[in-house]
């Protein structure tokens, strides 16, 4: 329960009482007014108070009875009484490696033999997952930033794709789960509705897979780099609130796999920005699909 509703339902609940008592009427609809504007500013909705000071002066501005200063007191004093919700960290997870190293392998099993087919992983995959594994329970031995998101790069069939979506199903029942997004179904969306529809796509988490195969959108005749808009809506996100995302590419940061690297399709800004927010994980070697 965040604080807005916590608070709403603590005034909801005390209004009741009054009014079952008999000493609550639309007389006291200043009263009642007054107390959702302090209700907001509480939840940090009025962002015109922006000191203690202003906000007294902003009470002080209301001229209440004596009768509505008591019931205010009794309300104050009423909320103190009230137990507060147990917030809870959304970032961690309540299972041990050992628990989710199974349930992932589990997850991988089922999916390989959905697709008939067989992975091999190297030593250098397997750390990989291992890593993988405790940055998404988040334990304090993952070498990855836990206040980042993840970037896996690579050439074609080392399974960058699939790995994410295992730990997208991994995290489904838990607060760091993430929705997965082609990019190239966001061109297409892009194409036909034009840019307004991007934010449909930042809701939640997400896993932006096989980022540098979109094409650029022609929305009415505007040239639009999807991905270059995409990237300016989710890192103003990550710098208010911190919240990550993922992606998936077969572009490289220094090593191009035939398929060019960020530098060569995007502007400078948005690969320094990519670094800033994300984990860079490379999956190496010869294609692992057998």
């Amino acid at each position: 329960m965040n604080e807005q509703d916590y608070n709403k339902k603590i005034y909801e609940k005390f209004v009741e009482e009054q009014r079952a008592k008999g000493l609550w009427t639309d007389s006291e609809n200043h009263f009642e007014q007054l107390q959702k504007q302090l209700a907001d500013a509480l939840s940090g909705k009025e962002k015109r108070i922006q000191t203690l000071q202003e906000a007294k002066d902003k009470r002080n501005s209301y001229k209440l009875s004596e009768e509505q200063e008591q019931r205010n007191k009794q309300y104050f004093d009423y909320v103190k009484t009230m137990e507060k919700p147990k917030l809870q960290n959304p970032i961690f997870v309540n299972k041990t490696y050992e628990e989710a190293r199974k349930e992932i392998s589990k997850i991988l099993k089922a999916k390989l033999e959905r697709i008939e087919k067989e992975l091999s992983l190297s030593d250098k995959d397997k750390e990989i997952y291992r890593n993988l594994t405790n940055y998404f329970i988040r334990d304090e031995n993952s070498p990855y930033n836990v206040k980042k998101g993840i970037c896996l790069f690579g050439d074609v069939g080392t399974g960058k794709s699939l790995t994410m979506q295992v730990f997208s199903e991994f995290t489904q029942d838990n607060a760091n789960k993430f929705k997965i997004h082609d990019m190239k179904e966001i061109a297409r969306a892009v194409q036909q509705h034009g840019v307004e529809v991007l934010p449909e796509y930042t809701r939640g988490s997400c896993c932006y897979d096989d980022v540098g195969f979109e094409d650029k959108a022609n929305h009415y005749g505007n040239k639009i780099c999807i991905f270059t808009e995409l990237v300016n809506i989710l890192y103003e996100r990550f710098l208010k609130s911190g919240k990550v995302f993922h992606i998936t590419t077969n572009l490289g940061f220094s090593q191009n796999f035939g398929f060019g690297t960020f530098a060569d399709k995007y502007d400078r800004r948005v690969v320094d920005r990519l670094r800033e927010m994300l984990n860079i994980i490379e999956l190496n070697g010869q294609s692992k699909r057998q």
